[in-house]
């Protein structure tokens, strides 16, 4: 996958992450990328709960989208976005969205079939458009602070430590470049 993932072990039910929203620029319409905290990402048959901020380089500039929430649309390049997604159970959860900036949020409830394993705790950058062929948009930074991972016998976990994985290219050639220091997450756009 293309993505930059911090993970950990663990019986995780809350994931935070705070960050300011990047002004991204690409060579191409369409070209997309997106800032997401969430529980399992991808390891647990597929299930996962993630909440995020869509980055999209449109023909009028760019365009930026809350996930899973109603009336979010007022967010702009530097912003200061809290994405939190939590579980009260195996098979529901929530994800919500801040706009610290000018105080919107939005708020989701899921029910599901399919439990979470709660086994990992991701921050993420992602490149949205690669099932379309179009490269990953020019983030710069994204820096999710105050980062943490609450898991379910009262322990709180922080990245630092945590496994890294680059987006890459089908060449191998790295495109972020990601530092962890404690509660911070910074990942870079390198070209």
């Amino acid at each position: 996958m293309k993505l930059v993932v911090a993970m950990f072990q663990g019986t995780f039910h809350t994931v935070t992450g705070t960050f300011s929203v990047p002004n991204i620029s690409g060579q191409r319409v369409n070209s997309s990328a997106s800032a997401v905290v969430g529980i399992d990402g991808g390891t647990c048959a597929d299930v996962m709960l993630l909440a995020g901020v869509l980055f999209t380089v449109t023909t009028t500039g760019p365009r930026y989208k809350a996930w899973y929430g109603w009336g979010l649309n007022s967010i702009s390049p530097g912003h200061v976005i809290k994405l939190t997604v939590g579980t009260w159970g195996e098979t529901s959860g929530l994800a919500a969205v801040q706009n610290l900036n000018n105080n919107q949020s939005a708020l989701r409830y899921f029910n599901s079939q399919r439990a979470l394993c709660g086994q990992n705790a991701v921050w993420i950058v992602e490149d949205h458009a690669k099932d379309f062929g179009l490269p990953l948009a020019n983030f710069g930074t994204v820096t999710f602070l105050e980062a943490k991972a609450d898991a379910k016998n009262g322990q709180t976990y922080l990245p630092q430590g945590a496994t890294i994985t680059e987006i890459v290219e089908l060449g191998g050639q790295p495109m972020t470049s990601v530092s962890v220091n404690k509660d911070m997450v910074n990942i870079k756009y390198l070209y």
